[in-house]
């Protein structure tokens, strides 16, 4: 059981060490990048694919036009059917 137990904390260590170097390599390629990369190109690499989000047209209107309209229909069917006695009232 301790030869097991060795081992796997062997493999751990040689796992995080892996990681540790693997970080800054990766944190020089990054840096070098962010320093050779112009404003421009790295907004363009950011919003890369997302054309259709920041041209996205303005809606005609606000719907508040169209939501009066509805109620306004609500209404008038509601007097409609109080007026024909459908409805009994409150």
């Amino acid at each position: 059981m301790g030869s097991e137990a060795s081992t796997e904390r062997d493999m751990v260590c040689r796992w995080v060490d892996t990681w540790r170097r693997a970080g800054t390599e990766l944190e020089a390629i990054r840096r070098q990048d962010a320093d050779a990369a112009s404003a421009h190109e790295a907004v363009r690499q950011i919003f890369e694919g997302m054309d259709s989000l920041l041209v996205a047209p303005a809606p005609a209107t606000s719907g508040l036009v169209e939501q009066q309209m509805w109620f306004s229909r609500i209404r008038a069917r509601a007097e409609s059917r109080s007026a024909d006695g459908r409805e009994s009232s409150e």
